[in-house]
């Protein structure tokens, strides 16, 4: 079984066999009733996209490793891997003869592979940003990513033939038809805009989802379209009219990035947070076996509090402290945890929007708020006001008062998923995946202004209050400190290799960085001097706090690790062991 979340999920075209993908970087192969795991491969990190070829002979995988493997089905061995790429390798798809790939990945490019050589035949560079999806029609790729923009474009000749858009908001996804010659896209809107995929008119627009649309899928005859949003909702829709004929009932296990129907159109099969896949009955809409527990605890966030409690956000969902449970009252995907100073309060944020307030001294949840406005990505405590601060994947803030217990204020403060914010007494300060810094001032929140410097994904940020200084962390692999007064970036550095998740800073001004691979760069300022990258994580460092001189690392590979002054690392805590083959390695 999984021991990370699956992102990636296919069946086979008789129905006897599914493949998964996950971020433990494995890829297996089950019976349609979730029995007989067998490991088909492995890539060296989290596993994007999985997809057959036409006549189901062989696997294709794509992975954050940057890399694309193939797969013959009929001995699961692995017969070609695919190197060109310089970043994630977000999807992957076969031409419809079964003789090229095409790629897309976060290196804006989109890439067509011979599969006989293995060779890169063309590059389609019109992409301006991170290429999510692709979908294949005769000679034609339809690409769509984070710009904005779908182009279709022939990918033997790698000439453009149509640009849709821009439009304006991120498309996630792009899947079509080939019985109907139709195709979706799914907008982070909300929306899907439906299309002919010979001549590319538009037929209609519709609000499918409250949040973004994380996959469109049409049935293999082509007559129903299943939309999935993060909005924690999964309907299916009629084509011809464009009704709603089922809404799935939702399950707690459930992650909307990935979901495919069986070639009977019997059954809906899933990603989910960890083991095995998720399954829908189509003529019931229900979960079949939803006494599963389909997650594992990967760590997402921590939480510290001045006692030196460890509070933690897991994809299980449960509340932990100090690596035990204390709480099961939830038990969809947490992505953030913040605890007042004191440890008397914790609050919780899932992936289903609902945010949890937790009493240490009566062991009990006070209040549940749902802000139905997007999985929780980050929350952060004020002492000075007793706020907590939540920020979504819809781009909204919402306040929530300690002392009323209740949500004072929310509002739209980005367009783009806020990613991490931080407060002190006079600014609100979030970023966003688009890239963009916003200070709010605290007494009045329409007073806004706006930095730009990085040229990707904003991860984290971590506020030098004494100085006014924002040290904010990005997918481009920089670390840069800005002024918080004029937006000017001050200094800068680019020592990691890879994507960073996180930032923090210590007592003595260190500044500690971790990337998605689980390295750490210590930059200390004073001395002018920055580490190499050291790993101490079998994955991704998904938070850093700091406690004095005392630094402290969540990693999604389930272990919290202190980092001290001089760079040595400890294991704390361990509630699961997600790469038990690379710890005994080390």
């Amino acid at each position: 079984m999984h021991n990370g979340p699956i992102t990636a999920v296919i069946p086979n075209i008789s129905g006897e066999k599914v493949f998964t993908g996950g971020y433990d970087s494995n890829i297996y192969q089950w019976d349609l009733s979730r029995n007989n795991p067998i490991l088909v491969g492995t890539h060296n990190h989290l596993i994007n996209s999985i997809t057959l070829s036409n006549n189901n002979k062989f696997l294709a995988s794509s992975s954050s490793d940057y890399t694309i493997k193939l797969f013959d089905t009929t001995n699961n061995h692995l017969t070609k891997t695919f190197i060109g790429h310089s970043d994630d390798v977000e999807d992957i798809t076969f031409s419809e003869d079964d003789a090229y790939l095409i790629s897309t990945s976060r290196d804006h490019r989109c890439l067509v592979w011979d599969i006989a050589s293995g060779a890169i035949i063309n590059q389609f560079q019109h992409h301006e940003k991170d290429v999510l999806s692709v979908w294949v029609y005769k000679e034609r790729a339809f690409t769509a990513g984070d710009d904005g923009k779908v182009f279709v474009w022939n990918f033997i000749t790698n000439k453009l033939i149509k640009e849709l858009g821009p439009f304006n908001y991120e498309v996630d996804t792009v899947g079509g038809s080939k019985e109907r010659g139709l195709f979706a896209l799914g907008a982070d809107d909300g929306s899907v805009h439906l299309y002919d995929a010979n001549t590319y008119q538009f037929i209609d627009k519709f609000k499918a989802h409250q949040q973004g649309v994380k996959q469109v899928t049409f049935s293999p005859s082509g007559n129903l379209l299943l939309t999935a949003g993060y909005d924690h909702k999964i309907n299916i829709w009629n084509v011809d009219d464009i009704q709603k004929t089922k809404e799935l009932s939702p399950y707690i296990y459930q992650w909307e990035r990935c979901l495919n129907w069986t070639h009977d159109e019997r059954y809906i099969i899933g990603a989910s947070f960890g083991k095995t896949f998720c399954k829908w009955d189509v003529n019931t809409g229900r979960v079949i076996d939803n006494d599963l527990e389909l997650a594992t605890p990967s760590i997402n966030d921590l939480s510290v509090s001045m006692l030196g409690d460890i509070a933690t956000a897991s994809d299980d969902g449960k509340f932990r402290v100090n690596g035990e449970v204390i709480s099961e009252k939830n038990h969809v995907l947490t992505n953030s945890v913040c605890t007042t100073d004191d440890g008397t309060f914790i609050v919780w944020g899932n992936h289903a929007g609902e945010v949890y307030l937790f009493d240490r001294v009566s062991e009990s949840v006070k209040k549940k708020f749902e802000l139905n406005t997007g999985p929780i990505n980050v929350s952060y405590f004020c002492a000075s006001d007793n706020n907590f601060y939540v920020g979504t994947y819809g781009g909204y803030v919402h306040i929530i008062n300690l002392v009323s217990m209740k949500e004072v204020n929310r509002w739209k403060a980005q367009e783009g998923a806020i990613k991490s914010l931080t407060v002190d007494d006079e600014n609100i300060v979030t970023v966003s995946a688009d890239a963009t810094i916003h200070i709010f001032d605290k007494s009045n929140i329409s007073d806004v202004t706006v930095f730009v410097g990085p040229n990707a994904i904003i991860n984290d940020i971590h506020l030098i209050e004494d100085k006014k200084q924002l040290i904010v962390v990005s997918r481009d692999k920089f670390v840069r400190i800005f002024d918080l007064l004029t937006g000017k970036i001050i200094i800068q550095h680019n020592k990691h290799r890879y994507s960073i998740k996180s930032i923090t800073q210590n007592k003595s001004g260190q500044v500690i960085s971790g990337d998605y691979w689980g390295y750490i760069v210590i930059w200390d300022l004073e001395k002018d001097t920055i580490s190499d990258p050291f790993r101490i994580g079998t994955n991704g460092i998904s938070a850093l706090e700091s406690k004095g001189e005392n630094v402290f690392a969540s990693s999604y590979d389930g272990a919290i690790y202190s980092i001290g002054k001089s760079g040595e690392v400890s294991e704390l805590i361990r509630i699961f062991t997600q790469h038990p083959e690379k710890i005994e390695q080390n």
